[in-house]
């Protein structure tokens, strides 16, 4: 394909998105403001500030090699999340005890069932 057709498709294009204000905003401004709210949100300060520490549960259903090996990385992480450990050995469902335990630590504020 010769050049000059090329540039004068390219120049053609350019000139309608630029003759829309709005594609021009949502394409550059938007953006921009979007990577300022988070970088002003997430923006340490230049501080070296530890990470947060959020409480996590685990629960292994199946007690496999890939699973205890995940449990054993979210115990030695840097700095370890702190898992709670649930005790599911009692008569009602898996799901049922894990809900009601996660509850009674106040990691589970929603019961939303598939």
């Amino acid at each position: 394909m010769p050049v000059i057709p090329l540039m004068a498709m390219v120049r053609k294009d350019l000139q309608i998105f630029f003759s829309d204000r709005r594609s021009v905003i949502v394409s550059f401004v938007v953006p921009i403001a979007i990577a300022s709210f988070f970088g002003a949100v997430f923006a340490s300060g230049g501080q070296n500030r530890q990470p947060a520490r959020i409480a996590i549960a685990i629960i292994d259903h199946d007690g496999s090699a890939i699973s205890k090996a995940i449990l054993a990385g979210a115990e030695t992480d840097n700095p370890p999340p702190t898992p709670a450990r649930l005790d599911l050995s009692s008569s009602t469902t898996v799901l049922e005890r894990a809900q009601k335990q996660l509850r009674e630590l106040d990691l589970l504020t929603t019961d939303r069932r598939p």
